[in-house]
């Protein structure tokens, strides 16, 4: 996004000043909304319309999913508790411990975003707007024309088997 819009904008316009944060450091979808609009697409993204929404919604589902540091998508479990004395021999020893029913205090907040029917369409909100954009690139950036169109156009394979790199590709 940043390599697109870059060149497009007055160098204070996307740094900033003291007084105004630059185009730089907005979110995703701003800079989608300004890039619509300086290459004049008809009608031009909108924050909370659209494609643009769309490809919102899909960002936060990814950052939820990728993101465990923030522990949005791990369930937490504990066991019941254990009594024990301080300075006293437990009666439950580790072995026990680790085998005991545990219950889950705390579960994934992601909600739908997940669902195989609704993150398949998430591809199609990006290629929506790429799609719209690409056209209208000025011819600076007209060698990316071709490698969007490429990889907007690419047989996506899903596997549930991990792949490594000594497999051979899979076969079309």
């Amino acid at each position: 996004m940043n390599r697109l819009l870059e060149p497009m904008v007055p160098e204070d316009e996307w740094i900033g000043t003291k007084d105004k944060k630059g185009l730089e450091g907005k979110s995703s979808p701003v800079k989608w909304a300004e890039l619509s609009k300086r290459l004049g697409v008809e009608p031009p993204f909108r924050l909370g319309e659209g494609p643009l929404q769309r490809y919102a919604r899909a960002v936060e589902a990814r950052n939820a999913l990728v993101h465990f540091r923030h522990s949005k998508n791990l369930t937490v479990t504990e066991s019941d508790p254990v009594e024990w004395v301080l300075g006293e021999q437990p009666a439950t020893g580790l072995d026990e411990l680790a085998i005991l029913p545990q219950r889950a205090v705390a579960t994934p907040r992601l909600g739908d975003s997940l669902d195989p029917a609704v993150a398949a369409k998430h591809f199609d909100s990006l290629r929506e707007m790429v799609t719209a954009v690409m056209p209208r690139l000025p011819d600076g950036l007209a060698h990316l024309r071709e490698q969007f169109s490429q990889a907007l156009t690419a047989t996506l394979v899903w596997s549930a088997k991990p792949v490594r790199s000594d497999d051979p590709p899979p076969s079309p």
